[in-house]
């Protein structure tokens, strides 16, 4: 069972938000300063170089004891055996990725309106992670409002210290 508290502060990645700025670097910055998940997206980047970054930073989230999740590629999560991986509508169905992975392995699904969370919830009991928009000026109402937890992206990747924005977002939400 995933502590609820690891889903608080959940950071995806983008390396053109990242500047050039080592990718590993930017997540151990934003772990230090209080995230509590990471989710991988890699778009536009071949199999190898994918996977290789996946298990560089599946390294490092273990050894700080943060989940790491795997965008789109249930592939790349499983070999590197990352915690989890997320969904999008278009991609391999819910039902199919648990029955490949099994049923301790995370599986986060895109919803982008109620019909597709309604589907999402009757396959598999799921809590809710808002995204889209959030930073510190609303972050505290989202979690009011219900949420377990947020994910960011530009709110910590779009910083120059991105240790000091994960802390302050994590400030607010504790």
């Amino acid at each position: 069972m995933l502590d609820p508290a690891l889903l608080k502060l959940y950071m995806c990645t983008d390396r053109i938000l990242a500047r050039g700025r080592s990718l590993l670097r930017i997540v151990e910055d934003a772990a230090a300063g209080g995230v509590t998940m990471v989710q991988l997206r890699e778009k536009g980047i071949n199999t190898g170089e994918f996977f290789a970054v996946a298990q560089e930073l599946r390294d490092m989230t273990r050894r700080r004891g943060i989940p790491l999740i795997i965008n789109d590629r249930l592939d790349i999560a499983l070999a590197v055996r990352a915690d989890g991986v997320h969904l999008g509508q278009d991609d391999l169905p819910l039902k199919e990725a648990r029955r490949i992975a099994g049923g301790e392995f995370i599986i986060g699904v895109s919803a982008h309106n109620p019909e597709e969370a309604l589907a999402a919830e009757r396959d598999v009991r799921i809590p809710v992670i808002s995204i889209g928009g959030i930073g510190p000026d609303n972050a505290a109402e989202v979690i009011r409002a219900g949420a377990s937890g947020v994910a960011v992206i530009s709110a910590i990747l779009a910083r120059d210290d991105v240790r000091e924005a994960a802390a302050f977002l994590r400030r607010i939400l504790d």
